[in-house]
């Protein structure tokens, strides 16, 4: 089941495992420019299957999320902000 041990801990991010945190994915919320279509935002929610439900993502894990993506994101002029509740953002 990828990242996560027995115990539904995540586990690091490394070449054996290179999903790392990942395990459950995110939920996207997307909002668009009615006049073109073009993303307006994004705003993603990390999440972490453990005993075969979706739990937001520990703290840490979303920071971890939030600097990878931004280390993906800033060679095309975009950045990720973390929100209070975990979420987190994409900013265009």
């Amino acid at each position: 089941m990828g990242g996560g041990d027995d115990n539904g801990r995540c586990a690091p991010l490394s070449e054996e495992n290179p999903d790392g945190c990942l395990d459950g994915g995110a939920g996207y919320f997307a909002s668009v420019r009615p006049d073109t279509g073009e993303l307006a935002a994004l705003r993603m929610m990390p999440m972490q299957a453990r005993k075969m439900r979706l739990h937001r993502a520990r703290p840490a894990d979303s920071k971890w999320l939030a600097t990878i993506l931004g280390q993906i994101s800033r060679p095309f002029g975009a950045r990720i902000t973390r929100e209070p509740g975990g979420a987190l953002v994409l900013c265009l």
